[in-house]
Parts: C-alpha cells; sequence; structure tokens
C-alpha cells in the first residue's frame, strides 16, 4: 500500500469578528484564526511544522486577511468616534477653562454638534465631559488622525476653535489645548498654529 505525505493547513477558530473585508469593501462579520501547518501521512496529520500567523476569514466571500483589518474602523465604529471626537475635544476645552469660559464653551458646543446632527443639551453635554479629566478624551480625537483626510483634520480643529475664540481671541490655555488636539489629528506644529492664527484674524474682523 502507497502511503502519500503531505502538507496540511489546520485552522483555530480565535473568536468572531467585525471588519471591513477587503474584497468586499463592505463591513462584514468574520473568524479571527489561527493557521498551524502539519506534515500529514495518508492524509492523517502527525508532525506539527509551525503556526503561520492569526488572520481574520470573511464570513461572506472566505477571504484571508492580515489581522491588521481589525483596526480599521466599520461604518458604525466609525460614525460612534466622529461622534466621540468633537466631545472629547470639547471636554478638553473645558478642562483649562475658567467658570465662565466653561459654560461659553458648552453652550457653544451643543450649537455646534446640533449642526452636525448629534443630540445634546447642555445638561446632558455637561454630565460627559465633567471638569475635563475623562481618560478617553485622547485616545478619541488620535484615533480620528488615521480617518480624516487633511481637509478633514483642519475642519475639525476649526470647529472646535470657534468653541474658545472671543473677541479677545484665545486665552494661552486655550490656545496650548488647540495645539495638542491639532498633533493628536497628526498636524504639525506649523499648521495648527497657522490655522489658529487665520481663525484669530477672523474673530478680529
Amino acid at each position: 500500500m502507497n502511503h502519500i505525505s503531505s502538507i496540511a493547513l489546520r485552522r483555530r477558530v480565535v473568536g468572531s469578528v467585525e471588519f471591513v473585508c477587503p474584497r468586499c469593501g463592505l463591513d462584514r462579520g468574520g473568524l479571527e484564526v489561527t493557521v498551524r501547518r502539519w506534515w500529514c501521512l495518508a492524509h492523517v496529520p502527525l508532525v506539527p511544522l509551525g503556526d503561520g500567523g492569526p488572520a481574520v476569514v470573511c464570513g461572506t466571500c472566505g477571504h484571508h486577511c492580515d489581522v491588521g483589518v481589525i483596526e480599521i474602523p466599520t461604518t458604525v465604529q466609525l460614525a460612534v468616534l466622529l461622534e466621540r471626537a468633537p466631545v472629547a475635544a470639547v471636554s478638553l476645552l473645558v478642562g483649562v477653562s475658567s467658570d465662565l469660559d466653561s459654560a461659553r464653551v458648552l453652550d457653544r458646543s451643543v450649537s455646534m454638534l446640533a449642526a452636525e446632527g448629534y443630540d445634546y443639551d447642555a445638561v446632558r453635554l455637561t454630565a460627559i465631559v465633567g471638569d475635563g479629566t475623562r481618560e478617553t478624551d485622547r485616545d478619541d480625537i488620535c484615533r480620528l488622525r488615521h480617518e480624516l483626510t487633511q481637509c478633514g483634520k483642519y475642519g475639525f480643529l476649526h470647529r472646535v476653535t470657534g468653541l474658545a475664540t472671543t473677541e479677545d481671541a484665545l486665552t494661552p490655555a486655550h490656545r496650548d489645548a488647540l495645539i495638542h488636539i491639532g498633533r493628536m489629528l497628526g498636524l504639525t506644529i506649523a499648521e495648527v498654529r497657522g490655522l489658529l492664527a487665520i481663525d484669530g484674524e477672523r474673530a478680529d474682523v
């Protein structure tokens, strides 16, 4: 009887994931798996030859891809992030504001968020941002840097700058906070300062 040796791949399911499938181009459900190569004799796996690394398998088209795709937000995750990031920016501005400035920032923020389609009132927003020391604020803004175009980043910084700008321009504390926000978005110091200067000139008009 002739015994035929071969190499087989066996996969072990790690868990279920929601991700953007590169082949489908859409949000899909799938499985995160680890793959191991086996030396087989007569189709019976006998000797493990090492792991091939983790992968994600699309539940719709069967495409195997690198687990890095999990880091790309799905449509639902991106929608949540686009709401959380401006609230995080508000929190950072509130954290460096006086009581009077804080009330003004929160009032303007309610109008800004409403214009973007989010339903907040002053009571709800105040409860969320608290005293401006939320640990998640930096993460929410940093995650957005990979999802916005350069123009999108400029627009985001422009909108939040308007929350703190008064007839007397920006306070030093607000300016530092806005520079910090711009840097978290991935903008250079020169870009941030240029945008703040332009917005300051508009406030003086």
